[in-house]
């Protein structure tokens, strides 16, 4: 039986640099060819989509070998004849979740982008310009969304070679939703498992939302009431996956 022995705390650590490399790379687009722009998003879409995907491509790839050489690693423990391998269908799989992923940026850059043109009527019948919405939170978010999805993906597949498919938990953000939402009909395992919140763990945190519900788990599919960081204006909050190695996951 195929048991992952990497702690949550090590793997974790690995994705949060994927992440990390992401979040940097597509901030740095977001501010220099979106925020503050007044073309359409779909414009601007049609001019920078292949930059964007090449930037994400990279971290699927990442998160997606990384999830494959931690199950080979135990593969082979068990049978030494076992090599590492990439297939055609882990091919496929880095281009279509390649692709579910820029999507995914496209969509949260539109509602990021639509939301700075935004005004409100006040009392003494004036417009302002609607307060922003952290777009380093919900970077951070998306960030999340594409290290974990391919890691998941990844661990899944791979272990059901040895006809041994096992439920790791999966990082979400506030895509969690729709991510679930992507693996039905389309070839992509849904996610189960455990999350955790987890804060930053320092005295910025938010002492009323978020600080209660630190290190608390959900099951997902189960719990019902899952929450889906940023919860509020420079969140920086995330789920972060539970590996249950009691069961041997």
């Amino acid at each position: 039986m195929v048991n992952i022995k990497k702690t949550n705390r090590e793997i974790t650590k690995e994705l949060n640099k994927i992440e990390n490399a992401i979040n940097r790379k597509l901030l740095s687009f977001y501010n220099n060819n979106i925020k503050n722009s007044t073309l359409p998003t779909e414009s601007i879409r049609a001019r920078y989509n292949q930059t964007v995907k090449n930037i994400i491509r990279k971290t699927v790839q990442e998160s997606y070998l990384y999830g494959t050489k931690l199950v080979t690693k135990q593969i082979s423990d068990i049978n030494t004849d076992f090599v590492d391998f990439i297939s055609v269908t882990d091919i496929n799989n880095i281009q279509q979740l390649t692709d579910k992923v820029n999507n995914q940026f496209w969509k949260t850059a539109e509602r990021l982008h639509r939301r700075e043109q935004e005004f409100v009527l006040t009392l003494d019948k004036e417009l302002v310009k609607k307060a922003q919405f952290d777009t380093t939170a919900a970077l951070i978010g998306f960030a999340a969304f594409a290290s974990f999805l391919p890691f998941n993906n990844a661990v899944i597949s791979k272990t059901q070679i040895v006809n041994q498919p096992i439920a790791l938990g999966v990082g979400t953000s506030a895509f969690q939703n729709e991510l679930l939402l992507l693996g039905e009909g389309e070839g992509i395992i849904p996610m189960q498992g455990k999350i955790m919140f987890m804060t930053q763990e320092d005295a910025a945190v938010d002492h009323e939302i978020c600080e209660p519900l630190n290190r608390t788990v959900y099951e997902v599919g189960v719990d019902l009431d899952i929450p889906e960081p940023p919860l509020h204006n420079h969140c920086r909050c995330r789920m972060v996956p539970i590996i249950d190695e009691a069961q041997g996951i």
